[in-house]
């Protein structure tokens, strides 16, 4: 169960990671004419890491199948 639980953490975390760098990307791209179009993608690619990172970490539902 604990061990469930800091999966459960861990890839909460990582989808959050991904929110707050993906925000970063778009408020960076439209604010600051610096930021070139090889950032924004490497945005992308790292956001879309963390949240397939994310997705993994998080354990897949608890069944009882003693109710069936």
């Amino acid at each position: 169960m604990k061990d469930r639980t800091r999966r459960l953490e861990l890839g909460k975390m990582l989808l959050d990671v991904a929110k707050y760098l993906l925000t970063i990307v778009v408020i960076g791209g439209l604010v600051s004419e610096k930021v070139g179009l090889d950032a924004i993608i490497l945005g992308f690619l790292f956001t879309f890491g963390f949240i397939g990172l994310g997705f993994q970490a998080i354990p897949p539902e608890e069944v009882d199948h003693d109710q069936f």
